[in-house]
Parts: structure tokens; sequence; C-alpha cells
């Protein structure tokens, strides 16, 4: 259920800006299968894959971006726990 809100929250906001796109599939072909899709409709200089379940902060969009500016071509993360 989770998924079909964010997905009519997606296409919404694609309608208003044109800087997002929404791509739906007729059926759930998996993971990998959205990534590729996503990526090769892109056409700005940068690409974010994240995970819709917000387990990576989209607040380190913007520390990302700065390493890519520096010159990295790539930027992978992982989320670590750590007990406090």
């Amino acid at each position: 259920m989770i998924a079909i809100i964010w997905a009519h929250e997606i296409c919404r906001i694609s309608e208003k800006d044109p800087n997002i796109k929404a791509i739906r599939f007729t059926k759930n072909y998996g993971q990998g299968i959205a990534i590729t899709a996503g990526i090769a409709e892109s056409c700005g200089d940068c690409v974010v894959t994240m995970d819709c379940d917000l387990q990576d902060k989209p607040e380190m969009i913007p520390q990302l971006y700065e390493k890519v500016k520096d010159g990295l071509d790539r930027n992978d993360t992982i989320h670590i726990e750590v007990a406090e």
C-alpha cells in the first residue's frame, strides 16, 4: 500500500517539476530493472538512486553531489548501524 501512495506522489510531483520523472511498469520487474530504466531515462549530469523506504537519508544527497563536483565519478554509500 505504501508503494502505491509513493507512486501517486511521485507522479504528482513530476507533473509540476520537469526535473523529476516518474516511470511506471505494468508489473513488478524488480529493483534492478527499475534502476536500469531510471538511469536510462535520466538526462542530467548526476543520478542518485535511493530505495523508497528511506533507509538512506535524502539529506545526504548534497554531500554526495559535492564529492561529484570534486571529481568523483561514482560514489557508493553503505549504511552502518552504530550502537549508542
